[in-house]
């Protein structure tokens, strides 16, 4: 079965971005690509610069916008041809944790 969450049953459309910054790979984790659900290309990029200064990764240089991608989106015709589905389960993302809606885990 399919969950509930289409853009009909949700507030807000969200979208899934890859955002890709100037950064030289070879630390074994990719930073110069990043996937980010957000309601914006805005706050996609915002919120992995924001990471990144706050972690001090990478050179200042090296954390500027290369470009943001649209990947996927919750709208039932998304023009970018591919649907963007998000657990009716999970509530809210902060502090790098999930919190769900119905049980409390984390």
């Amino acid at each position: 079965m399919i969950g509930r969450n289409t853009a009909t049953e949700r507030s807000k459309k969200m979208y899934l971005f890859k955002v890709t910054i100037n950064a030289r790979i070879g630390s074994g984790i990719d930073y110069q690509n990043s996937y980010v659900v957000a309601d914006s290309m805005d706050e996609a990029y915002s919120l992995v610069k924001k990471f990144l200064d706050k972690e001090d990764i990478c050179f200042s240089d090296e954390r500027e916008l290369k470009s943001v991608s649209l990947i996927a989106d919750t709208d039932r015709y998304p023009k970018c041809g591919t649907l963007l589905f998000i657990s009716d389960k999970v509530k809210y993302f902060k502090d790098k944790k999930v919190y769900y809606e119905d049980d409390g885990r984390k």
